[in-house]
Formats: C-alpha cells, sequence, structure tokens
C-alpha cells in the first residue's frame, strides 16, 4: 500500500509492505471489508474487527520504508520501521492491547530536520513567543542527553528497537 499526496505548501509519502500474513484470512478479513461497505449492517464493527483479530492472531509482519512528510525542501520528516506481532489466540481487542507489548517487536529510524520541529511545533502557537522561548532547542537538548536521538547538523535521528515491551535507542 502506497499513499503519496503533494501539495504546494508539502509532501507526504508513507509506504507499507505486509511481509508475512495468513493469505487466506487476509482475504477473509478484506471481503468482510467489502461486505459491509455496501450494506447497512449494525455488527459490521464487530464482523470487521473479528476478521482483523484472526488475521492478526496467525501473526504478522509488515515493512515500511521511505516514508516522508514534509512542509517544504527544508522542513521534513522521515521515518522507516519494520515490526512484526507473534502468533497468539487475540479473542478480543482488550485481550490484544494487554498482550501487544509483549507480542510485538519493532525497529525503525527517524530523522527530522529542526525547522520540521519548529514547524510543528509553532502551529497554532504565538511562533515569535515560541522560538524565543528556546523551547525547541531545550526539547532537543533532552533527547540527545537521554540517548533518544543524535544531531547532526540540522537534521536530528533516532534509531529504536522495541522488544518485550522494553524500548531502546540505539544512537550512541
Amino acid at each position: 500500500m502506497q499513499l503519496n499526496e503533494k501539495t504546494d505548501t508539502g509532501k507526504l509519502k508513507f509506504n507499507v509492505d505486509i511481509k508475512e500474513v495468513n493469505e487466506k484470512l487476509f482475504q477473509d478479513f478484506y471481503e468482510v471489508i467489502d461486505k459491509n461497505s455496501s450494506v447497512c449492517n449494525k455488527n459490521a464493527d464487530q464482523e470487521i474487527l473479528q476478521a482483523f483479530l484472526k488475521v492478526l492472531g496467525q501473526g504478522i509482519s509488515i515493512e515500511s520504508k521511505e516514508n516522508l512528510f514534509s512542509f517544504n525542501e527544508k522542513s521534513q520528516f522521515s521515518a522507516d520501521f519494520e515490526a512484526s506481532l507473534n502468533k497468539g489466540d487475540y479473542k478480543n481487542l482488550e485481550l490484544l492491547m494487554t498482550v501487544l507489548p509483549m507480542q510485538l517487536t519493532a525497529q525503525g529510524r527517524l530523522e527530522t530536520s529542526k525547522t520540521f520541529l519548529n514547524d510543528l511545533l509553532s502551529i497554532g502557537a504565538n511562533q515569535t513567543n515560541f522560538q524565543q522561548s528556546g523551547y525547541l532547542d531545550g526539547l532537543i537538548e533532552n533527547l540527545i542527553i537521554q540517548g533518544m536521538a543524535q544531531h547532526h547538523g540540522d537534521k536530528l535521528v533516532s534509531r529504536f528497537e522495541y522488544k518485550f515491551g522494553e524500548p531502546r535507542f540505539s544512537n550512541y
């Protein structure tokens, strides 16, 4: 699946590649969505959820590379990640959410420009007061001190891994 959207002021690019999935259950899931999209069915949400939980119950692995969100050439955020969910008996959403931290593994890389963070944080804020407050510089400094990111010129880079409910950053 790929979503590409470009406007005069920005760009959004999102890619997802499903690497491992039970194809029969995924097809069943798609058919449930298709069936419920053309008729009014008060049980549609529950049917879709149950079909989705069956897909997840057999395990799934995804890869998402070369994702990009930008306001302009100097204001960009990019991300690459891989994630997998182990096989399990996910009977309902509450159970899935309870066991998800121990069943999910993920790793990835995030990169953003200081300009992007400034633009993002200043949306809806008084930009002059925001820039003068030094908030962004303090935020970046804290991320670096905590080992969550490295600073490379105007770029902030973070590499992460998530296993057994524990996030780990490898930015040294």
